[in-house]
């Protein structure tokens, strides 16, 4: 899946965040942000911690969605949601 570059460009301005600091906060490394800014395709690992970061709802604005990324994003929330619920916080630490 690949995010929308104009609107994480935008958000990246609003907050002045550099990529450095993007990537330290979703916890991947420059490369990463990089391939976003550059509208190549993620990979899933990336995806989730995108989608943790921003929260689904949001995490969706910024991607370009076809018929089966979108059905690949409902999937992907769902198996967090799963995940989430099986564990407290306490536990992931």
């Amino acid at each position: 899946m690949k995010i929308k570059t104009k609107v994480l460009e935008g958000y990246l301005r609003h907050t002045q965040m550099t990529k450095t600091e993007f990537a330290q906060a979703l916890g991947v490394n420059i490369y990463e942000v990089n391939k976003m800014l550059d509208g190549k395709r993620l990979s899933e690992e990336t995806l989730r911690k995108f989608i943790r970061y921003f929260s689904a709802d949001k995490a969706q604005r910024f991607v370009k969605k076809t018929e089966t990324c979108a059905e690949r994003i409902e999937q992907l929330i769902d198996e967090d949601e799963r995940f989430s619920d099986n564990f407290g916080d306490d536990d992931l630490l």
